[in-house]
């Protein structure tokens, strides 16, 4: 788990997400969030312009990577370390909120991901993640809201068990699909080739 330097999510996700983790990864000034929740993180990397460790006692024994490099954000440097660990996956979360540039190139920072590990951004009101070529499976969802967005051209799209479905399709990039719902017990999402963002 990368806890960044964004809006801090509320307290159960931030729990939640925790529980889920078997490595937390302060990116920075997330570790300000870490602290707020009471929360020691394995980890902090960055340049540490956003967080002075020498000033806080609270994080005695815990690892500091200062990382110099200006050509990568804390982000990019968070998720650098956490591909050396070999891990099944990757959350972030904390990485949206407060500046509108660094929401977007977050964003961008997903889009450009290639990693094994599979990658996903959480906020209180929802989760991003790339969806490659093959077929998704959301299971245990109805109700559930789903928007999909085109990154470069996608086609063969067929989606299932959504209130709005597509048998076959081509799409162009900076397609924007907002809020189809999940009407079936489990929902589908397939195409050839392409990279989508849901």
């Amino acid at each position: 788990l990368i806890v960044a330097n964004g809006e801090p999510v509320g307290e159960e996700l931030f729990k939640k997400r925790i529980d889920f983790a078997n490595y937390i990864i302060a990116a920075d000034g997330g570790i300000k969030t870490c602290l707020q929740y009471k929360v020691l993180p394995d980890c902090i990397i960055g340049d540490l312009d956003s967080f002075d460790p020498s000033q806080h006692n609270e994080i005695s024994g815990v690892k500091i990577l200062r990382v110099m490099d200006q050509e990568t954000t804390d982000i990019q440097k968070a998720i650098s370390y956490a591909q050396s660990l070999n891990p099944a996956r990757i959350d972030i979360i904390c990485s949206f909120g407060k500046r509108v540039d660094h929401t977007i190139g977050n964003i961008l920072i997903l889009n450009n991901y290639m990693g094994d590990a599979p990658l996903f951004m959480h906020e209180d009101f929802g989760h991003l993640s790339v969806i490659l070529p093959g077929k998704t499976t959301i299971d245990g969802a109805r109700g559930k809201t789903v928007s999909l967005f085109a990154l470069d051209n996608v086609s063969g799209l067929q989606l299932t068990g959504f209130e709005f479905t597509v048998a076959s399709d081509s799409l162009s990039p900076g397609f924007i699909g907002v809020s189809n719902k999940i009407i079936g017990d489990s929902a589908s999402i397939t195409f050839e080739n392409g990279r989508q963002i849901g």
